[in-house]
């Protein structure tokens, strides 16, 4: 005990981990309904969304906006 330590203190070779030794429990699926779900509506909402900002300048066009439809456009395009 010349290091130092505690008489019931592991040694630095035995770490104190109540987890050392059961690592080969079964991890929950990492890809659940519920993930899935949402994963489909986002692409579902971000695909619509896009599908119809593509339809603007037309639509600008259409109402009178003559050459300034791209504006429209270009307003949504933060670059």
């Amino acid at each position: 005990m010349t290091t130092g330590q505690a008489a019931g203190s592991p040694t630095p070779a035995t770490p104190n981990c109540p987890f050392s030794g059961a690592t080969s429990g079964a991890r929950p699926p990492l890809l659940t309904r519920p993930l899935l779900l949402r994963f489909v509506s986002m692409v579902g909402a971000s695909l619509s969304f896009f599908l119809l900002l593509s339809v603007v300048p037309a639509y600008a066009a259409e109402r009178g906006g003559g050459g300034a439809a791209g504006l429209a456009l270009a307003a949504a395009d933060p670059r």
